[in-house]
């Protein structure tokens, strides 16, 4: 950085020294010192240490942070090998490869996810010559997007690549001496099996060398390379710039004395200027043969000539076919075929980019330069044709530098990171840029630095249609700090940036969103929220995690009901699109709601709203957990009785149960409290500034009594109970330890305050009553975790009916044996587990404190599933808790952590 004493404004009445970017600054942008940096669908970002060959790991947008076990031949020898070069993750999320440059030899490591999203193990690892390393890698594999159409209807983009006939993906890599890496693991084997083949000259076999020598004595490196895999193109195009340079001396050691044979190695000085990078990319093609994926054969192209210029990044993006706008999935109505895509043309389309930047010398200013190629392949495989180059555009950015490309998932668009090459003021025109206004009512201790535009890959033109997404950092890394990698969250809702310095932390940026016009809807549907919808309906359909489209909505400003908004549209695309099975993405939403409204509750001041939203994010999450309980029952029931084998872990989910039903019961005695004494009905504040519920009906632990869902979920936990009960108590135990447990378990239903038998009744006639509320409203309670103002006669019904029969029983409902003794001789006899000490999943006590547990991202619940050595003797309920041992009942990921 440049600096002067000029002193400039950034946002606010914050100053900071003037800066400019010079040479230096952009030095590892040039040399190609790039971070790898990799962002799983699990949300996990995985980045390389800056001095030490370690994999660390972070889950976004948690605390959690863990480290890969290094390969074998890494952790006995760390200091003989540096950070990784590359890291990337399977769109499966099931498998991670890295490369470890050393100085002796390379290693290469596969790794292989367990059921906890920190849980990586190695898998396979092998080493490789110098001279021999990775330069990038990608995956082929039968993954499918899910996007949204402009219809609101959902539909999935054809797979890149060919269909492969292995469920595990192959890894496709590119090594330094300009050969491809076909990597797959096939079943039954341990071990990676990998087909190299060269990119010079065409080839139909593996080959175990490849022809990089030129006639002068040198060889031919490649430095910067490229995969692209298409939709639905059998074949791969890889774009590789190469580099001479001169022979091998053969000196592992420095060595003042040169025998003869070594003093003739040493290059002449009339070939020195012959040495350097190529002026040309190099295309070819790889073709994987479906019954021999051991043989795959590449046939080279054609080359790109480039003027004198660094070439700072090469990448090829792609352009997504048209999706049919109809709602339904195909054209036959027939849910379980494949979507069917309509190209609208019968050719293949990539887009190649290649960032160039340069300077003279080094008192001019740096010049950057955006390439992009456009290849096309004309759709016929008999006979095959090659990749043609259609057309290019060049566009120069001044006083400006390219940074960095992304894909964007509108068609024929990409994101441009641009730097700005010195230090503007508030009041400067950005020229063709289209800025929001929060970036001159920022927060103060912020510069701007730049911005991400959306980038018309036809004309290399902005698109006006997109607003920028401004790039900020501290004043004191302005000018200092450029990014060295960067990749998109997996909803493409943000974009995390590694600086090139060392030990510089990941900042995380906002991506361009599209100015949607209003319109007539605009009411129903706000701009503000469209995209948010969208975006989260077609991550529940791909099954990726929403935490990084959560972080930015529970910071977006707007009424306080924006969320709510978002997740009733949500439901409603989700309803729409189910084809009668209405409630199958039910446990999805409400998984969901559990993560925003928590999320809104760390974020929230005050205390009250604090309490609301805590009181909603829990209701969700004790429909998800009744659901659960629902399936342990199902589960454990053969012929008609239950498995005793597993009667302690049955009592425990009973009597998480009956301590619910006692929650609800004691709410609806409150809310009787308010009832008018001549009348004997709930008073309802018609005159109220909030037309609807009186408050204390505004509850959220009421949507039990008002959801159909929710209600059905605790009519069915209360039959498995009773039917539970009558077993065990005309069962004659077996043993002492059945015997305890029938004891215990008729004790807790005795103290309980709740009837039972008396409340079956009730909640049938409250499901039936449910069912005629409106679409609209049930839609609206669900999305609010709150009962809609429209089922105010609906619950008033209900809780009349609950305290007129003889379903509580206030003594025993409201004072516990145990709170007499804690209060007399201040003893507790028996202390009932708190939401921290009982286990998400079996809703038992946890007994493993101090030990590492099992932690949910999305609700914090703790979990010993799956971590205990003692194998349980009841198969059927060990089968129920493998079903939970990949995520929690609120469908989130679990992590190991310590307590």
């Amino acid at each position: 950085m440049q600096d002067s004493s000029k002193q400039g404004k950034v946002k606010g009445d914050a100053s900071i020294p003037a800066w400019q970017l010079g040479w230096w600054e952009v030095s590892p942008l040039m040399d190609r010192i790039r971070k790898p940096l990799a962002w799983s669908r699990s949300s996990v970002i995985f980045s390389a240490d800056s001095t030490m060959p370690r994999i660390h790991a972070r889950h976004f947008s948690s605390t959690k942070q863990f480290t890969l076990d290094p390969p074998p031949e890494v952790q006995i020898s760390a200091a003989g090998y540096g950070p990784p070069t590359v890291i990337t993750v399977s769109p499966g999320d099931d498998w991670l490869f890295a490369y470890f440059p050393g100085r002796r030899s390379n290693v290469a490591c596969l790794w292989s996810r367990g059921p906890q999203i920190d849980s990586w193990s190695v898998r396979d690892t092998w080493t490789l010559e110098i001279g021999d390393g990775i330069v990038c890698a990608d995956w082929l594999s039968s993954h499918r997007e899910w996007v949204m159409t402009d219809s609101g209807a959902p539909a999935r983009r054809p797979a890149r690549g060919q269909g492969m006939p292995t469920n595990s993906p192959l890894l496709i890599l590119v090594s330094q001496s300009l050969s491809a890496y076909v990597c797959y693991l096939p079943p039954l084997v341990t071990q990676v099996r990998r087909a190299r083949v060269s990119l010079l000259q065409s080839r139909k076999v593996p080959d175990s060398s490849a022809p990089n020598s030129i006639p002068t004595g040198g060889r031919r490196i490649c430095v910067n390379a490229a995969i692209g895999i298409s939709y639905s193109e059998p074949t791969i195009v890889i774009a590789t710039r190469s580099k001479l340079i001169p022979p091998d001396s053969g000196l592992d050691h420095i060595d003042l004395v040169l025998s003869p044979e070594l003093q003739g190695s040493i290059p002449t000085p009339d070939l020195w200027e012959i040495w350097g990078e190529e002026p040309t990319v190099e295309l070819c093609e790889l073709f994987i043969p479906p019954p021999q994926i051991p043989s795959p054969v590449t046939r080279p192209t054609f080359s790109i000539l480039l003027p004198n210029h660094h070439v700072i990044d090469l990448a090829f993006f792609y352009s997504p076919p048209e999706l049919s706008g109809s709602a339904s999935p195909t054209v036959t109505k027939d849910p379980r075929k494949p979507v069917r895509e309509n190209t609208g043309d019968n050719k293949n389309i990539m887009y190649l980019a290649i960032t160039t930047l340069d300077y003279p010398d080094y008192a001019t200013s740096l010049r950057s330069e955006l390439r992009v190629h456009t290849l096309v392949r004309a759709i016929s495989n008999n006979p095959p044709s090659f990749w043609t180059l259609q057309r290019t555009e060049i566009r120069s950015f001044d006083d400006e530098i390219l940074a960095f490309l992304a894909p964007c998932s509108a068609k024929n668009r990409l994101f441009a990171g641009r730097l700005l090459s010195r230090m503007k003021s508030e009041d400067e025109d950005h020229k063709d840029v289209k800025l929001p206004k929060a970036v001159r009512s920022s927060q103060l201790n912020e510069a701007y630095i730049g911005c991400i535009t959306v980038l018309n890959t036809e004309t290399l033109e902005e698109d006006t249609s997109w607003e920028a997404a401004p790039i900020f950092t501290l004043p004191k890394l302005a000018g200092r700090d450029v990014p060295s990698s960067v990749v998109l969250s997996p909803n493409q809702a943000l974009l995390c940036i590694v600086p090139s310095s060392p030990n510089a932390r990941l900042s995380f940026h906002l991506l361009p969103k599209p100015q949607v016009a209003q319109s007539s809807n605009a009411a129903a549907a706000p701009a503000i929220t469209r995209e948010y919808y969208k975006s989260l309906s077609a991550a529940i359909y791909s099954r990726n995690s929403p935490s990084d489209l959560v972080h930015t909505l529970i910071r977006l400003p707007g009424p306080p009901n924006v969320v709510s908004n978002v997740l009733y549209n949500v439901i409603s695309i989700l309803e729409s699109n189910s084809f009668g099975l209405s409630e199958m993405w039910l446990e999805e939403i409400l998984g969901l709601a559990t993560e925003i409204y928590r999320g809104r509750a760390e974020q929230a001041t005050d205390e009250a709203e604090k309490a609301l939203l805590t009181q909603q994010w829990r209701t969700a999450y004790d429909i998800c957990s009744m659901s659960s309980l629902n399936s342990a029952f199902a589960d454990c029931l053969e012929d008609g009785s239950y498995d005793l084998d597993a009667i302690w872990q049955l009592v425990g989910l009973s009597g998480w149960f009956i301590e619910f039903l006692e929650r609800l019961m004691k709410e609806c005695v409150s809310i009787g409290d308010t009832m008018s004494q001549g009348e004997g009905t709930i008073k309802v504040d018609t005159a109220a500034e909030t037309p609807g519920l009186e408050p204390s009906l505004q509850t959220p632990l009421l949507l039990h009594l008002a959801h159909p869902y929710a209600i059905r979920n605790v009519q069915v936990a209360l039959s498995h109970v009773k039917r539970f009960r009558d077993e065990i108590k005309g069962h004659t135990a077996r043993g002492e330890n059945a015997q305890i447990a029938k004891e215990f378990l008729m004790d807790l239903l005795n103290s309980s305050g709740v009837n039972l038998d008396e409340l079956s009744p009730i909640l049938e006639e409250c499901k039936a009553n449910a069912r005629k509320a409106s679409p609209d409203n049930l839609r609206r309670s669900l999305a609010n975790l709150t009962p809609a103002p429209a089922l105010s006669s609906h619950i008033s019904a209900i809780i009349n009916k609950i305290l007129s029969s003889k379903i509580i029983n206030r003594p025993k409902l409201f004072i516990k044996s145990s709170d007499l003794v804690d209060g007399v001789v201040q003893l507790s006899i028996s202390e009932p587990p708190n939401q921290q000490d009982r286990d998400s999943v079996t809703k038992s006590r946890l007994l493993r404190l101090g030990n590492p547990l099992l932690t949910c991202v999305r609700c914090g619940g703790r979990s010993e599933v799956g971590l205990s050595p003692v194998r349980i003797a009841a198969e059927r309920w060990s089968a129920w808790e493998n079903a939970y041992m990949y995520r929690c009942v609120c469908a989130g990921g679990w992590t190991m952590q310590s307590t």
